[in-house]
């Protein structure tokens, strides 16, 4: 779903370790849920389209086992920086309704990335520029968690949510989400994994990507909202 190096990076991920100060210096932020312009994490398909107005002539839609992307084209601007497409993520909650799991914007390469930021920064507070990236390993078949380096030629600009251990303190309560969550994530039977997990990754990620040198895609910046790891937290619990 995302596009060559820079997009078969950043799926890999699955957190963004942060350093602890930044839960301070977003203290002031406008948006300290980490949400998407006009949405709300959890936003219905259905509102989503009515505030972003797409239809068959200027997107198209991906259907997975249960979960649906929207492929929206559009010159819209997006924290002062105009876009060339915008793509939803939608995931079934299990009954038929889909709500919204993150959001990536593509900026054309006209794009000045530091308006990008500054029109962030002043939402969602300082960010953390190339912080480590954890998640898991690539071909060790998502059984090993690691630290995943940053190509030379990719720069990020991060942001995050809190992590599960900041959110669940109980320790019952841990050992019940990390039976549930073993569908989702495998290997966290190793408690090294399990450790890296609930006190690495972030319930929400937000961040800006951008790669040099890369004259076959049209795009060379693009912003993620992932809160794929709320969604995921908040199924289990509801279980």
């Amino acid at each position: 779903m995302l596009k060559k190096v820079l997009s078969i990076f950043l799926y890999l991920l699955i957190g963004i370790s942060l350093t602890g100060c930044q839960s301070e210096k977003q203290a002031s932020a406008t948006n300290q849920e980490l949400e998407f312009p006009k949405l709300k994490w959890g936003t219905t398909e259905a509102e989503a389209k009515k505030i972003y107005k797409w239809d068959t002539k200027n997107s198209h839609e991906i259907i997975g086992k249960n979960s649906k992307v929207i492929k929206l084209e559009t010159k819209r601007k997006l924290f002062g920086e105009p876009t060339g497409r915008i793509e939803f993520e939608f995931y079934n909650d299990g009954n038929d309704v889909y709500r919204l799991l993150d959001v990536t914007a593509y900026y054309t390469k006209e794009a000045d990335v530091n308006k990008i930021l500054n029109k962030m920064e002043k939402s969602y507070g300082i960010s953390i520029k190339n912080e480590e990236q954890y998640g898991y390993l690539p071909f060790a078949d998502k059984q090993t968690f690691g630290i995943l380096s940053l190509p030379n030629n990719i720069t990020t600009y991060n942001w995050k949510s809190k992590t599960i251990s900041q959110t669940v303190s109980d320790k019952n309560q841990l050992q019940d989400l990390r039976k549930k969550l073993k569908k989702y994530y495998k290997g966290i039977d190793n408690e090294e994994n399990w450790d890296t997990l609930i006190n690495k990754v972030p319930l929400v990620k937000v961040f800006i990507a951008t790669v040099e040198d890369d004259e076959q895609s049209p795009f060379q910046t693009k912003v993620v909202f992932d809160g794929s790891m709320l969604f995921i937290t908040d199924q289990t619990s509801e279980e």
